[in-house]
């Protein structure tokens, strides 16, 4: 009895150490904690460059994390704000690391693209795939660019793909997002959390009054228990759990005892970006406290 005691707790230490090991995206934020921005990332002299790695875990709860790494002299960060000005140009490496222990693909759609077409490695697209879409940006869709039909990049640390594109000159100021759009299989990493706010700076000219504010960037994400499966989901903000959510749109209901994020005020004055990087439904928020 003693002996198959033991085998039962070794066969639980290994499961969950393999599920940590295997883990590569950042644990969530303490709940209860003030809300932190992510990293920002700025353009010098006209160029911004900078090289993500989009990663697979699965959390303590069982929900599904997409997560896109950057390494800082800090450890690593979770999608960063990317921080351009009208008129420069973005150099963006993504890698794939994605591992073979994920969630596999009951089924895969094939690159219909033309040979002379395919950007990236080819092949099939799966649960697996990934490219960059940079959502609301007026850029070409052209391979290397924002091309989302025929792109693809395979898992593998060897499958860097290196995205090289201008920010219109003519792009309005303001909050865009960046986020994989696989053809046909976007919502799984979008609804795993695998997002990022893009900032397009230059508000002050058409907005003199928020010259000098202090800034904060808020990005709700709807990481769903598995992503491509309508049912309860994970609501964070800038990762941190807000509670999860059961119930067809608009009757949601936060489950009891859900820890409410907040975020640090002060100084009072100052600008808020609130983007909601999600495929699926919509949800109300509501802000308490000092005024925005």
């Amino acid at each position: 009895m003693g002996s198959v005691l033991k085998c039962l707790v070794t066969i639980a230490i290994c499961g969950f150490c393999l599920q940590n090991c295997l883990a590569q995206c950042p644990p969530r934020p303490a709940p209860n904690t003030v809300l932190n921005d992510a990293p920002s990332i700025y353009s010098q002299n006209g160029t911004l460059t900078a090289g993500l790695t989009l990663g697979y875990s699965v959390d303590v709860s069982g929900y599904t994390h997409y997560c896109y790494q950057y390494i800082t002299p800090t450890g690593v960060a979770e999608a960063p704000t990317l921080r351009v000005n009208p008129g420069d140009q973005l150099l963006l490496s993504i890698t794939d690391a994605i591992p073979s222990t994920a969630t596999e693909s009951k089924s895969a759609m094939h690159n219909m693209a033309a040979p002379a077409a395919t950007c990236g490695d080819g092949g099939s697209a799966t649960l697996q795939s990934t490219n960059v879409h940079f959502h609301g940006m007026s850029m070409p869709p052209t391979c290397h660019q924002d091309d989302v039909l025929n792109t693809l990049i395979q898992p593998g640390a060897n499958n860097t793909f290196q995205y090289n594109t201008t920010i219109p000159a003519t792009q309005p100021p303001g909050l865009y997002w960046y986020h994989p759009h696989v053809h046909g299989f976007t919502e799984f990493q979008v609804n795993g959390g695998a997002a990022g706010a893009l900032v397009v700076e230059g508000m002050e000219k058409y907005r003199p009054e928020v010259t000098g504010l202090v800034e904060r960037v808020f990005v709700l994400r709807q990481e769903y228990l598995v992503p491509w499966v309508p049912g309860p989901y994970q609501l964070t903000i800038n990762f941190e759990n807000a509670g999860v959510i059961e119930g067809p749109t608009p009757y949601i209901q936060m489950k009891p005892g859900a820890a409410i994020p907040e975020y640090d005020s002060h100084p009072p004055r100052g600008t808020r970006r609130i983007h909601r990087a999600g495929s699926h439904r919509t949800d109300q928020c509501r802000a308490r406290g000092p005024a925005l």
